[in-house]
Formats: C-alpha cells, structure tokens, sequence
C-alpha cells in the first residue's frame, strides 16, 4: 500500500485522475524496471551518476506495487482521503493534472479505482496495526502487511470495521437511522420545512434521501449520511443539482464533516446541518 502525503489538493487529484503516483526522476520513463540494480542502471543512463538512496526506495516500492493490490492515500491530520484497488501496471505521464510539470509533477502512475466510500475519515476507524503505520514519517511509499488479502480488507473498508474484534461499523445502517431521525424532526431544521418524498432504497447513490418543500414552496432536496462526511458527498449533491435545477435547494446532513466538505458546500450553496444526537437519561 501507498501513502500521499503532500497536500490535500493532490490526494484530490489522485482521485480525479483515477491514478495513484510518485515523483523523482522527472522526464525519466521507468517502464519495464523490476530491481533495484535496473533503476540504478536506468538513472545513471539519463546522466544520474549518483542516485539518492532515499528516493531510489521510495521509487522502487512504487514500482513494486502489482495490479490488485490494494492503496490507501493518506491526507494528513489523521485522515484517510481514499481507499482504491491497483488496476494497471506502472505508465508514465506528464500530461494529467498530477504529471504536468504545471501541476504536481507526479510523472510515475499506476490507475487506481477508487472507493466511492468511505472518503476522508480518520485513520484510527481502521485496524490498530494498519492506522498506526500509515502516518509514518519521511515515508512517501509504504508498504503495510496485514492478514487480509485485497478483497477482504477492501470490503471491510467499505464496512469501516473499528477494529480486528470489535464488529463493523455499517454505513448504511446508521445513515437509516439518521434518516429516520430527519424525517420526524424536520421542521426542527427549518421551520415549515415539509417531506413530500421519501427514497426508500438507502443505498442507491442516483436518488436523493427526501424531496421536500420549504415554506415558500421552493422544491428542497435532502442527502443523509451515515459516515465522515467529505468531497464525495458535494459530487454527490452537485449531480442532483444536474437533475432538480438551480432553482431547487439542497441539504445535507450528517454526523461529522470534513473541513473541506463545508467549505465546498459554502461555494455551492448547499445548505450543511451537522446532527448531534443527546442522551437523556430518564431512570
């Protein structure tokens, strides 16, 4: 697995690109290395006559990542920006937004498909062994083994098991509840706010949650989530926007937001509640 650990913009355009990728060595085309002592004879060919130890592992592990393995791209802040299985071999680019020298430069690629989530949550919802390697410093490539093959650490990642022993945690389940909660109290969000449709099938990312009406009658589309609210869920909202129109407006509502999430939101005029459920004890 790898890590990105520059900035929040490039593990953005690691997801656009649908791409994972190093740096080093610009302008030199890597294709067909295996070995350590192979990119060291390429370097020295393309008039590197000393190559840095450090970047030459960074380098290579890049190199040695397969189709199926499976890449996480680390943000910063303890947050995971996205979690994506390898699906071709090493390419060199210099022409997409992370290759271009105008962009960041990352000429070494592999195509990743992304998960559509979970995107931008906390590292520490991952196994212990896995989160507490995946921030490790002066690392740009990590590899991290774990007893899960591909497939099974990608389903639970989907899941965003807690920990090895201590269940999963269901997106789906709690985004549910969540909607439940919304459609009882929704006038609490905004008074004379009104549901008029439900979606019954939670997971169905092309349907909004509810359709509702505001007191003006203005058409209000409303999204719930169940997990780390992040980009994604903007894309998600913006595509309703495509379908219901600039005159309709839009909510989304979740437990926790990405700090980006709500900035992008501002932009877009999409209307951000954060819900902070209580305990009242009563016995």
């Amino acid at each position: 697995m790898t890590c990105n650990e520059r900035s929040d913009e490039a593990a953005e355009a690691w997801i656009k690109e649908g791409i994972c990728a190093v740096g080093w060595y610009d302008g030199i085309d890597l294709q067909g290395v295996k070995t350590k002592e192979q990119l060291v004879q390429k370097l020295k060919k393309n008039g590197i006559r000393k190559p840095n130890t450090k970047s030459v592992n960074e380098v290579l592990h890049f190199l040695e990542i397969n189709k199926g393995d499976v890449v996480i791209a680390y943000q910063r802040n303890n947050t995971i920006a996205a979690v994506g299985e390898v699906i071709s071999d090493y390419h060199f680019n210099v022409t997409n937004s992370v290759g271009s020298p105008d962009g960041f430069n990352y000429q070494h690629q592999k195509k990743v498909k992304w998960l559509d989530h979970p995107r931008e949550f906390s590292r520490h919802e991952l196994p212990s062994p896995i989160a507490g390697r995946v921030t490790l410093r002066g690392k740009t490539t990590l590899e991290i083994k774990t007893q899960y093959n591909a497939l099974q650490f990608l389903k639970m990642v989907r899941g965003l098991m807690v920990s090895e022993h201590e269940g999963c945690f269901n997106e789906d389940m709690v985004k549910a509840g969540l909607s439940k909660y919304v459609k009882i109290y929704s006038n609490d969000m905004e008074t004379g706010l009104k549901i008029i449709k439900e979606e019954r099938h939670i997971d169905d990312e092309n349907k909004p949650d509810f359709i509702a009406k505001d007191r003006t009658g203005k058409t209000v589309i409303i999204e719930c989530k169940g997990n780390r609210v992040g980009s994604a869920a903007i894309e998600q909202i913006l595509r309703y926007k495509r379908s219901y129109g600039k005159n309709a407006r839009y909510f989304l509502i979740g437990f926790t937001f990405d700090r980006r999430a709500i900035e992008q939101a501002r932009k877009e005029n999409i209307v951000v509640y954060e819900v902070d459920l209580k305990f009242k004890r009563m016995a």
